[in-house]
């Protein structure tokens, strides 16, 4: 058998401009690949995520607190700190963008606090948390995009010591631009050449296509898991809403549901089977606006790369990704460890 035939040049379905070289050569099990542990740094007295310590936060935009069973949406005062809360969003104090600036660096850049309480691994543990968490962030997406000056979102988690994070305590953090993001529009650009050329949504047509494929990993009444067909890092999965939708604050209750129940599966996957490695997450929704207008087709989505091999500089310098495990073998292993949880 020729070495050629353990490696493949591949085009990303919805970005064809996007290559990926799987080359399975080294053949790395799961196990073998290299990767951080997340270790607590920081003394709980000290995290200024931890309950007690908001003051060491900005004032929060958005505070969700349980009350007698009801949900309130309250936010802090510049002297005043709610307490007994659920998630809490405030904006970030060493921000990227700030609503201070003008033209290109008006903006928002928030941390969302996905949880009282400061473990490692707080997906797995409350689905109805999550709930709360995500519904915060929709009202919060909302809110925000009212801003005639903003045009576009973008959700983003870091996770474990290779992701960026600064802070253990589990958070996310959101960008909000006066501009839309160009891998966004890259996205959007080929979905509508890919409509006017074939008549349907490529998201639509992969979640058609690869519901009995061996890319695909888990599936509920709402959303679907494949595992990306050109990664930019082993074992990356997109999580597609199986309801055609260009934007992500149009997400029903109902749909938030199936999402936390399907980011659970994935990321407990990724903690029992590949040795909890960091990774990173983005959320991919439609922008307000773009140059061209509103006709264009999009299907707003996440995507989630762990960080398991380390980037050269032909990757780097290329663009081009190399994968020693195929998106098959890696769909077929993330699948039987989702069973597994089950």
């Amino acid at each position: 058998m020729g070495i050629n035939e353990f490696i493949e040049v591949r085009k990303d379905f919805i970005v064809p401009s996007r290559i990926s070289i799987i080359s399975k050569v080294r053949g790395l099990r799961p196990k073998e690949f290299k990767y951080g542990k997340v270790v607590r740094k920081t003394p709980l007295s000290e995290c200024p995520f931890c309950p007690g310590n908001e003051f060491k936060t900005p004032p929060a935009t958005l505070v969700v607190k349980l009350v007698n069973g009801e949900v309130l949406y309250l936010k802090d005062s510049d002297t005043e700190r709610v307490r007994d809360w659920k998630v809490r969003i405030f904006p970030n104090k060493f921000p990227a963008l700030t609503t201070l600036g003008t033209s290109l660096n008006y903006g928002y850049h928030e941390v969302i606090v996905e949880t009282p309480e400061h473990i490692d691994l707080p997906y797995v543990k409350d689905l109805n948390q999550y709930v709360l968490v995500f519904k915060a962030i929709v009202k919060r997406f909302t809110n925000v995009l009212k801003d005639p000056k903003i045009n576009h979102v973008i959700l983003i988690k870091n996770y474990g010591p290779l992701s960026g994070a600064s802070l253990e305590h589990p958070h996310m953090q959101f960008f909000a631009t006066s501009f839309p993001l160009p891998y966004v529009v890259e996205e959007i650009t080929y979905s509508t050449k890919y409509y006017k050329d074939y008549g349907r949504c490529p998201y639509c047509e992969l979640i058609s296509k690869d519901l009995n494929s061996s890319r695909f990993i888990y599936g509920n009444e709402g959303f679907i898991i494949l595992s990306a067909r050109a990664p930019r890092s082993p074992y990356e999965v997109w999580v597609l809403p199986k309801r055609h939708e260009r934007s992500f604050i149009n997400i029903t209750d109902e749909e938030i549901r199936y999402l936390v129940d399907a980011l659970q599966k994935i990321l407990k996957a990724y903690e029992k089977c590949l040795g909890n490695p960091s990774f990173n997450l983005w959320l991919h929704t439609s922008p307000k606006k773009l140059s061209n207008g509103d006709d264009y087709v999009y299907h707003w989505h996440i995507e989630i790369s762990p960080i398991l091999t380390t980037w050269g500089g032909f990757e780097k310098g290329s663009g081009t990704y190399i994968i020693p495990v195929s998106p098959e073998e890696a769909g077929e292993y993330l699948k039987k460890c989702v069973r597994e949880l089950i």
